[in-house]
């Protein structure tokens, strides 16, 4: 698991499906689960350090200002936006319920 270096933050900002959807943990307003939870996947998992600068990311302590809260809400990208994709990477999930799509056999 590495992160994206697609090298644009922005971008990457602007195809999240996270973007306005904080996230809740010990306390404290993350801006995304996936920056929320990664300390928990390095403490699991030996991550490359290619995700030191994610993992250095600081939510805003419970006890900030109102006025530090509100800027935090209107923050839009940020360098951590970086680790994910600049564009919209869509898959297809398996449907356990439906048969699988039958193998194509090449014509000899």
């Amino acid at each position: 698991m590495l992160p994206f270096d697609d090298g644009d933050p922005r971008a990457s900002w602007e195809a999240c499906p996270a973007r306005h959807c904080k996230q809740v943990l010990d306390g404290c307003i993350w801006k995304c689960a996936p920056l929320a939870y990664l300390p928990m996947q390095k403490a699991k998992y030996r991550l490359s350090e290619k995700w030191d600068p994610y993992l250095g990311y600081q939510p805003p302590e419970p006890d900030c200002s109102p006025a530090e809260l509100q800027a935090f809400a209107a923050l839009e990208d940020e360098a951590e936006c970086g680790m994910c994709p600049a564009k919209e990477r869509l898959f297809e999930l398996p449907i356990p319920l439906r048969p699988p799509k039958p193998l194509a056999i090449p014509a000899v």
